[in-house]
């Protein structure tokens, strides 16, 4: 059986729902890098067109978020 100060709660619940977090603002970004040798443009363009790839398909984001 409900008593009055379930009734009132639930009423309270109800025109106030519970806030969820929401994202306003980044505090820090964090960059990642890879280092090369100079002399090695072939490997730069490599790694480069992977980075490209991972980036269109998603693949990139989803390893971010995980």
């Amino acid at each position: 059986m409900a008593t009055k100060d379930n009734v009132v709660t639930a009423a309270i619940i109800a025109k106030n729902p519970p806030k969820k977090p929401e994202k306003k603002f980044l505090i820090k970004n964090s960059p990642c890098s890879i280092g090369l040798n100079q002399d090695e443009p072939k490997l730069l363009a490599k790694v480069n067109a992977i980075l490209e790839q991972a980036k269109k398909d998603g693949e990139l984001n989803a390893l971010s978020v995980k």
